[in-house]
Formats: C-alpha cells, sequence, structure tokens
C-alpha cells in the first residue's frame, strides 16, 4: 500500500484511524519526518494484516492511499480487463504478449496497436536505406564488417 499525509488535516485522520497514540513531536510535519522511520514501521504493521481494499476502505476519503501492485496483479485486475486494457499482440519471438493499452480512450482519435514491439534490428535495412539514404551496396558492406544487424 502507498499512503500520504498531505496535510496535519490527513495525519490526525491516518493517526485515529490506525490507532497512533498522539505524541507531541507528531502534531507537526518536521516532527513526523524526524521520525519518519518509526512512522513508516508502524504503518507498515498496521497493514500488513489487511487486505488492499481494507485499508483503502479504513482510510479513504480522508487519506491518501492505494494499492501498490505488481506486474501480474495488473494482468489479473478485472477493472483493466473490463476497460479492454490490455491488447494482445502476436510476437514473432514471444508469441502472444498482452502489451498496456492506451491511458486514455478518446471518441475521435482512440489510438491503439497495429503490430508488436520490433525484435532488434528489424527495421534496420529501412532506417539505413529510407531514412539515411545509404545504398544496398554500403548496407551489405556494413553487414559485412558487423556494423549493424538485420532481422526478421
Amino acid at each position: 500500500m502507498a499512503v500520504a499525509c498531505e496535510d496535519d488535516a490527513q495525519w490526525q485522520a491516518l493517526r485515529t484511524t490506525i490507532g497512533l497514540p498522539d505524541e507531541p513531536a507528531w502534531r507537526s510535519l518536521p516532527g513526523r519526518k524526524a521520525d519518519e522511520d518509526r512512522l513508516d514501521a508502524l504503518v507498515a504493521a498496521w497493514t500488513a494484516d489487511r487486505r488492499a481494499a481494507e485499508v483503502v476502505d479504513a482510510l479513504q476519503p480522508r487519506v491518501a492511499c492505494g494499492p501498490v501492485a505488481s506486474v501480474p496483479d495488473l494482468h489479473d485486475d478485472d477493472q483493466l480487463a473490463h476497460r479492454g486494457y490490455w491488447v494482445p499482440l502476436e510476437h514473432p519471438v514471444y508469441g502472444t504478449v498482452p502489451y498496456s493499452g492506451m491511458q486514455a480512450v478518446l471518441s475521435r482519435t482512440p489510438g491503439g496497436y497495429t503490430r508488436p514491439a520490433p525484435c532488434l534490428g528489424e527495421h534496420s535495412f529501412e532506417v539505413l536505406t529510407d531514412l539515411l539514404g545509404l545504398d544496398p551496396d554500403e548496407v551489405a558492406q556494413l553487414l559485412a564488417d558487423e556494423v549493424v544487424e538485420i532481422t526478421g
């Protein structure tokens, strides 16, 4: 869980919700910062035996908090699945790979993916000839000298 107190009111809400004592040093931000390691340990201990949803329910909206998800957690997230966030694309090396979708889907310009991430050297020939203007014989020499690699 990530838990953040942005002001004294949020600190008081956190303190009372998780049952921390009202220590005089903690009544100011400098006092809390001076004891940050201890406070982090106390908050971590309180969250350790609770599910993320339970922590969020207890603290929000008075205290900013949210679960910190791993990539596997995100792949199993029902809301992301419902929103169609993961885009499966066929990669030539790795097979079907779920790519992160668009952060925002706009009505007139929704965006999207047309192909998977390229492999190393997959577009080297096009870059060297079309963008850099080399002729195929120059590219062949670069390949022979092992300066570049072309795959695909």
